[in-house]
């Protein structure tokens, strides 16, 4: 695929309505729906057992993102926290 073909696909892809008063509402109103469908068969696919592990992560960033997180005492100061279940 050309990287111009791939541009216009990605250009028209959308998975929610602009227009909708969610907009102005949801910062993840585009992905809500879609991301919502994951989280479901990721529910479904698998369900904990009697050991669980909770591990928490700082994935090193230092752009801008409304929920990026400064934590002192870690490694990477600037970042955005991931929780990961195992």
């Amino acid at each position: 695929m050309t990287r111009n073909h791939f541009q216009l696909l990605l250009r028209l892809w959308h998975f929610a309505d602009n227009n909708s008063s969610a907009a102005k509402d949801d910062r993840t109103h585009k992905i809500k729906h879609i991301f919502q469908l994951v989280l479901a068969r990721f529910a479904a696919a698998q369900s904990p057992g009697d050991s669980l592990v909770i591990d928490e992560s700082m994935i090193p960033f230092r752009g801008r993102l409304k929920f990026k997180q400064y934590i002192p005492g870690k490694a990477h100061k600037y970042g955005i926290s991931l929780q990961i279940v195992r």
